[in-house]
């Protein structure tokens, strides 16, 4: 199965706002806290209420003209347009957990990610940060064998920024005609074999 790098187009459609009071940036932090641990949030989680971004000044109606996307950054992660959840929630449900969000143009689902190690960090090119810990991935080195199966998810050692998607959910997601992600192709290190063939020169 092929796999892709996914990411969010937060250049042609719509977000959500953060501007909160302290004591709303307050739970903010310890929710981010949480997402970094990793975990599942079901029994606790609070469904915060989320407005759109109105633009920077001088710029509301370009903004406004933008499309509501289906796929967008809600509170922590990633969220997912109602309509979007029903599609997708057959494939990847067993390990994505939905969280609910309220928001102004209706319901949006956080998305928890499951985190997969598959790095083979001895091999991908990455800078780090000076603690040795990963700052970016320049080029990936993959153990394909640990992601066999999984369709949406974290590579774990370059959490948040890594995010993959098999060829089956942009499949899905295309043929259904939902909106806001962005498929590339997966910058491998010279040489790398993916099990789909085509090595990295």
């Amino acid at each position: 199965m092929k796999y892709w790098l996914v990411k969010l187009d937060v250049e042609h459609f719509r977000s959500f706002k953060k501007r909160w009071t302290s004591e709303e940036e307050e739970r903010w932090w310890y929710w981010r806290q949480r997402f970094r641990e990793g975990g599942r949030f079901a029994e606790e989680w609070e469904p915060p209420y989320l407005r759109l971004y109105e633009g920077e000044l001088d710029e509301e109606e370009i903004e406004a003209a933008k499309p509501i996307p289906d796929f967008v950054h809600g509170y922590i992660d990633w969220a997912c347009s109602q309509r979007a959840k029903e599609v997708i929630e057959p494939l990847v449900g067993e390990e994505v957990e939905f969280l609910p969000l309220r928001t102004e143009v209706g319901p949006y689902w956080e998305m928890n990610l499951p985190r997969i190690s598959c790095l083979d960090d001895a091999r991908a090119e990455v800078k780090r940060f000076s603690s040795g810990r990963i700052m970016r991935v320049l080029r990936y080195a993959i153990q394909w064998e640990k992601i066999q199966g999984h369709h949406l998810f974290y590579v774990a050692e370059d959490w948040p920024s890594s995010r993959f998607a098999s060829e089956t959910f942009r499949r899905l997601v295309e043929g259904h005609g939902l909106k806001g992600l962005m498929f590339r192709e997966i910058p491998l290190v010279t040489g790398e074999r993916p099990p789909w063939g085509e090595t990295q020169a």
